[in-house]
């Protein structure tokens, strides 16, 4: 029997964060933040689990 998904709350997507060290104009290192939404890592996007 299948469960909502309690990481997504069965919405089937989450949003993810990445952080990442580039380089700027001048060759300065600076620390850029992504967010996004993608499939939930728990239930890989099917919002239910077993």
């Amino acid at each position: 029997m299948s469960e909502t998904c309690q990481g997504c709350q069965g919405q089937r997507v989450t949003a993810h964060t990445t952080v990442a060290v580039e380089l700027d104009d001048q060759g300065n290192q600076v620390s850029k933040t992504r967010e996004y939404t993608a499939p939930c890592g728990t239930c890989h996007g099917n919002g239910t689990v077993d």
